[in-house]
């Protein structure tokens, strides 16, 4: 299982309405406050699957709920490490 965290979103993160999705994202801490902080890559669900680029810069999933079609800026998600390797 991984280990998830909450995290404050850096920018708008649209979806699909009735379906739980995950998003590549970077994480980071903001070093003042500890919160968590998150950055969304590339496109939303089902986006095409050749953008390796994106996957290789991520270092997270944001879990979207499977209400949600729209995530604003500034709101609180639900984030899942990836394995970090090297």
């Amino acid at each position: 299982m991984r280990r998830v965290v909450q995290a404050r979103t850096l920018s708008p993160i649209t979806s699909v309405a009735g379906r739980k999705g995950y998003l590549r994202g970077q994480l980071m801490r903001d070093q003042e406050s500890g919160e968590y902080l998150v950055q969304a890559l590339g496109g939303g669900p089902g986006a095409s699957s050749h953008l390796l680029a994106t996957l290789a810069e991520a270092n997270c999933l944001v879990v979207v709920p499977s209400g949600a079609e729209q995530i604003r800026t500034g709101e609180i998600v639900d984030v899942a490490f990836l394995a970090q390797h090297g």
